[in-house]
């Protein structure tokens, strides 16, 4: 109970409803982020804060968007298999989650392990392949644009709710982004993948599937 409601004081003292005068809150952090932006822009008109990254991009047309919705698909062959290795990783990080919010089986030492790939899963493997990502080139349709991750779902986010079924889903699904990560080594060679696959490599091997 202590460290949930510790938790929420954070959540409330960050939040966007915090007050204005709440130098830490994400509304005082944007904020000096638009002033700070407008003060380039007196000094050099022409500065671009972002790379020219593709709206809407999929490697993989999405079937869970509205006939109306712009998407615009990566066709460079190199820059969509990372964006579909980013999505599996993505797919994979959802549904982990999920596990660890079920509370069904799971010992302290499991709900551990589920937390540190959870967080794994964003910092060493999404962070890294999602900024790599918006630096390469979108394709031949796209000329002058860079790809950017998707963070689309092509499988069910439900969870089995046997923790036994739960880990060698989990297992399997590490064990062949793996693999998939060392094809496209033989393809490509970067930062960023090499740091996915060794993270997925450690926690596929952290999250033994049942005997």
């Amino acid at each position: 109970m202590a460290s949930a409601l510790a938790s929420i004081k954070i959540i409330v003292e960050q939040g966007e409803g915090a007050s204005a005068e709440n130098v830490n809150s994400h509304y005082a952090k944007f904020n000096a982020i638009r002033d700070e932006y407008k003060e380039i822009l007196l000094q050099d008109p022409d500065f671009q804060p972002a790379r020219p990254v593709l709206t809407n991009p999929y490697a993989i047309a999405p079937t869970d968007k509205d006939a109306g919705t712009e998407v615009n698909i990566v066709d460079d062959p190199t820059t969509a298999d990372l964006c579909n290795l980013f999505d599996g990783c993505y797919e994979l990080l959802i549904q982990i989650l999920g596990r660890l919010l079920m509370h069904n089986g799971e010992s302290d030492a499991d709900f551990k392990t589920l937390a540190k790939v959870t967080e794994g899963l964003m910092i060493e493997i999404l962070d890294p392949l999602g900024s790599v990502i918006t630096t390469m080139p979108a394709g031949p349709s796209h000329p002058g644009m860079t790809a950017g991750p998707g963070f689309r779902v092509s499988r069910s986010g439900n969870v089995p709710t046997q923790r036994e079924a739960a880990w060698s889903v989990f297992h399997e699904r590490l064990s062949e982004l793996l693999a998939y990560s060392r094809f496209l080594q033989g393809r490509t060679e970067t930062a960023a993948l090499t740091k996915a696959r060794d993270a997925l490599a450690k926690y596929a091997d952290l999250i033994k599937a049942p005997a």
